[in-house]
């Protein structure tokens, strides 16, 4: 099972090229129904939103209101939502102490999307490998690259 990061499904409708690379990733991991396989944290779908109302805001006319809503139309129609919980949050806890204390700075909207992971025991995609590869007990891989 597979949890895809905020990054992942903004490049699904926006980068063409790892679009292409993500599909080909997909079939590799053999993947036939993305509502049993690919899971999404409502943090990552809470992101989204509040990309969507900043973008607004920071473009005004020019802001492209299609792409943002085919991309909550991918995530509400193909991806199964996760939801945060009390395990989740613990495991926050834990995840976020230890990276600190090492001097790691992840956001913590990171933290909890790969709390949701390591509580489900999915692999975590993203392209946001900088930051996720400093958390402990964290299964990733970045499926835009082939």
């Amino acid at each position: 099972m597979y949890l895809l990061d905020t990054n992942i499904t903004s490049f699904i409708v926006s980068k063409p090229i790892f679009a292409e690379n993500i599909k080909k990733n997909i079939i590799r991991a053999g993947i036939l129904n993305g509502k049993e396989s690919l899971f999404y944290s409502v943090v990552s779908y809470q992101e989204n939103l509040f990309g969507i109302e900043d973008a607004k805001i920071k473009f005004g006319k020019e802001f492209k209101k299609e792409r943002f809503k085919n991309q909550i139309e991918f995530i509400e129609n193909e991806l199964t939502i996760v939801y945060y919980s009390k395990e989740m949050a613990k495991i926050f806890v834990d995840i976020n102490m230890k990276t600190t204390k090492e001097g790691f700075n992840i956001s913590s909207f990171d933290l909890m999307i790969a709390a949701t992971a390591i509580e489900l025991g999915y692999t975590l995609i993203t392209n946001n490998v900088k930051d996720f590869q400093n958390i402990p007990g964290l299964q990733y891989e970045d499926w835009t690259v082939i």
